[in-house]
Parts: C-alpha cells; structure tokens; sequence
C-alpha cells in the first residue's frame, strides 16, 4: 500500500496576549477557515497519523483539516525541525 506524506503550515493566529509566549497563539478564524478551505481543497482525506509540534495553533490546524481516526501525536522535537 501506498503512504502519504503531507507537510502543512499552521493557519493564521491570533496576535499574542501581553506576554504571552508565542507558542500559546491559537488559531483566529481566519486560520480555522483557511484549514477548512485546505481540507475540502484536498478532497478531505482520512490520515492514519498526525505529527505536529507542541505549539497550539499547529495542533488546532491539524484537527480542523484532518480526521484521523488513528492518532494526533504531539512533539516538541519537530517545534525546531
């Protein structure tokens, strides 16, 4: 069987609170419509795995694009990759 890889980059954030590191950004609703847009743009397709760093926008654009019946798994090693 065929593997996919897919690479994607986080949809638009909010701006950062006072303070606030920048890995706690979440995504605006701008972002959350881009990931939509993206996922029906590709036929919206079940993974089995989601890699995403710890930052939570990326993980928020994960969820919103992809169904993956399998697992979301979260690193804080791919945050430098």
């Amino acid at each position: 069987m065929a593997r996919k890889i897919t690479f994607l980059r986080h949809g638009n954030a909010m701006t950062p609170y006072d303070g606030a590191p920048d890995k706690m950004r979440i995504l605006s609703a701008k972002g959350r419509q881009q990931a939509q847009k993206r996922r029906e743009q590709s036929g919206n397709p079940i993974y089995d795995l989601i890699l995403c760093s710890q930052v939570i926008r990326t993980a928020e654009t994960a969820l919103e694009k992809y169904d993956a019946p399998g697992t979301l798994s979260l690193s804080e090693k791919l945050l430098d990759a």
